[in-house]
């Protein structure tokens, strides 16, 4: 009795599930394709500037990367419009969402598919070596002040008829002590200790024989200790050579200039990366083109007249909803390292951090393979059929005499063709009178001449605005974003809205609204050139006017022995507010964690400054208004856009 109560309820439900509007299915999966692809559009443009620096490409090159996926939408559009309105256009619209999932999938994995020995001098391990000798080693040289050595030297040399010797020191376990800046400096309380031992030396009235001892005892230990130590010192080299900033130490400077010549010795490890975020912006290109060419038509064929516009409402809040989300992701993404493992003193606020941009790429593009095979394998009406009330009826009130109605996926307008296939000469012969026929009309010529200068402007805009907004006002990657989408979209989306009532209520002909688009066109125009006018100087841009009287040379000589050359920019700041281009710029010898979390450094012993210490808390800048000021312009402006739409 219980077996046969199951199989009655299953055949209820399969009948049940027969009568099934299938076209809400179709819509409720092409939304969501729809809202993945406007998502992606805005993403990429996210992620161009953490890009150009993981692989260090140029700014030029990362505009023509960026315009790839343009590059194919153009000439495939043409072809997809006509050719996959011929066939099963939902069908067409899984393949080129696959395609999409597939080039998103492919952008990420360019992330994925692409790592001296310093022992001392042997005559520095003897009992009988002198100061001078010392003082040239280079990891004592280069903790130490020129002037300070010369100074000690000068007074040593006064007591020439005193013996210095001193027995020799093995290195014991429990020697080295560690504080937070072990990870960057070779034992740096032994270094300091020297320091202020050679400074009391020197600053002294009677030079006391036993401080001097001490001094050739201490450094002699650090000697023995480099000798013992060797594989753990060269990890700490190159971690202090690795680091997002540099301080004074003209051997680790040097050898982080090696390790940078090397990369760009090997152009082609960026070659191949770049190559393949190349073709898989084209294939974004390709796949974009589907849903918006056939999608749209789709869905005008399949719901009535009645009900249209609350379904085309509903895809144009998508539209806007859609690069909200594209931003807020790419937020989310940059507030994370490239390698999700930042290096140590590195945040999210420094203009050399690289967010991890193939993150998104990667959430989007599993997340697109899902409705891009059930549209592929979506059921659908036959091309010459229509729709029929299912025979076999229910019992049950909840499923009797529903209709079963599936989706029409072939184009209304090419029902009474013939069944029988053209020739391919033949297509292109109907494709090319479609199109001459098109191109004659003047309005659709305008139209199409006005969106193209429209998204000339737009789209150069939009990729190059995070960059441009980081640099000028000093805003991070990821509340760039932020803002982007909270006052950007949000102008966009309410000049949307006013936009169609105003339009509604005063039932404007089509000159009275072109003469509308024409002065708010105008407003925005004004308001974009008014945006030039609102510069201010950040960090950055403090660095690069300080740089001006040298001509941005930025070698003086309290940092000359420092080999700042290859020394990338970590802007910090003394007391007064002035902006170093990096520790290793204001001469810093010394470095300190005080936050782990908040990757917070100081830098002291610097040359430049001496008895100050350095950070990028001193740092002040007066953006704030100013950016202020420039984001309400910002939803001005997309308001009179959003009311042209």
């Amino acid at each position: 009795m219980e077996g046969n109560d199951d199989s009655s309820m299953w055949a209820y439900l399969k009948k049940c599930s027969k009568k099934v509007n299938h076209t809400h299915i179709f819509f409720t999966v092409f939304v969501v394709v729809l809202l993945l692809e406007s998502i992606s559009a805005t993403y990429v443009i996210s992620t161009t500037q953490a890009i150009e620096r993981q692989f260090q490409v140029p700014s030029k090159l990362s505009g023509f990367m960026v315009s790839a996926s343009d590059f194919a939408y153009i000439p495939i559009v043409i072809f997809v419009s006509y050719f996959g309105s011929k066939g099963n256009r939902i069908k067409w619209i899984g393949i080129g969402t696959l395609i999409t999932a597939i080039s998103h999938l492919l952008i990420s994995s360019s992330s994925f598919l692409f790592p001296m020995r310093l022992f001392p001098p042997d005559e520095l391990l003897t009992s009988n070596v002198k100061f001078a000798q010392f003082f040239d080693y280079e990891l004592i040289k280069d903790r130490i002040n020129g002037s300070v050595r010369e100074d000690f030297l000068k007074k040593v040399s006064l007591l020439n008829d005193y013996s210095f010797h001193v027995t020799p020191w093995k290195s014991e376990s429990g020697d080295e002590v560690l504080t937070d800046s072990a990870n960057y400096t070779l034992n740096e309380p032994l270094l300091s200790k020297i320091v202020r031992k050679v400074h009391a030396v020197i600053d002294g009235n009677k030079s006391d024989s036993r401080d001097i001892s001490e001094v050739k005892s201490l450094l002699q230990k650090y000697v023995v200790e480099r000798a013992n130590e060797t594989m753990d010192d060269l990890d700490k080299i190159q971690n202090s050579a690795r680091a997002p900033f540099a301080y004074c130490s003209k051997l680790i400077n040097e050898m982080r200039h090696i390790i940078r010549t090397t990369k760009c010795e090997k152009k082609s490890l960026h070659k191949r990366p770049v190559m393949i975020l190349f073709f898989g912006l084209i294939g974004l290109g390709v796949g974009r083109c589907m849903p918006w060419s056939l999608g749209v038509p789709l869905v005008d064929d399949s719901f009535s007249k009645k009900h249209l516009p609350t379904f085309f409402a509903g895809m144009n809040f998508i539209r806007i909803l859609g690069p909200v989300c594209g931003f807020l992701i790419g937020s989310f993404c940059s507030s994370f390292y490239y390698t999700l493992k930042p290096p140590p003193g590195l945040s999210a606020k420094d203009p050399t951090w690289i967010g991890a941009w193939w993150l998104g790429y990667l959430f989007i593009g599993l997340l697109l393979i899902a409705p891009s095979v059930a549209l592929y394998f979506f059921p659908v009406r036959n091309k010459f059929t229509t729709p029929k009330v299912l025979s076999d009826a229910v019992t049950d009130d909840t499923c009797a005499g529903q209709k079963e109605i599936k989706m029409l996926a072939f184009d209304k307008h090419s029902g009474n063709d013939s069944a029988e296939s053209p020739s391919i000469y033949a297509k292109f012969q109907a494709l090319y009178r479609a199109y001459a026929e098109i191109l004659q009309s003047k309005i659709f010529i305008g139209l199409l001449i006005s969106r193209s200068l429209d998204l000339l402007a737009f789209r150069g805009y939009m990729v190059f605005l995070p960059k441009y907004l980081e640099i000028q006002f000093g805003i991070p990657q990821y509340n760039v974003h932020i803002l982007m989408a909270s006052f950007g979209i949000f102008g966009l989306a309410v000049g949307a809205i006013s936009g169609g009532i105003i339009v509604r209520r005063h039932k404007f002909s089509g000159r009275s609204a072109a003469t509308l688009i024409l002065v708010l066109s105008i407003v925005n125009i004004v308001l974009f050139f008014g945006k030039a006018f609102f510069g201010c100087y950040s960090t950055v841009s403090a660095v690069g006017i300080n740089g001006r009287s040298t001509d941005y040379n930025y070698t003086q000589s309290c940092n000359t022995n420092c080999g700042c050359q290859s020394a990338p920019l970590y802007p910090i700041c003394d007391k007064s507010g002035y902006a170093y281009f990096s520790p290793c710029h204001a001469g810093c010898r010394d470095v300190r964690i005080t936050d782990v979390r908040k990757h917070e450094l100081e830098f002291s012993s610097c040359e430049c400054k001496p008895e100050e210490v350095l950070s990028r808390k001193n740092c002040q800048d007066d953006c704030s208004l100013k950016a202020m000021l420039f984001f309400i312009l910002i939803v001005i402006g997309l308001f009179a856009v959003g009311n042209c739409l």
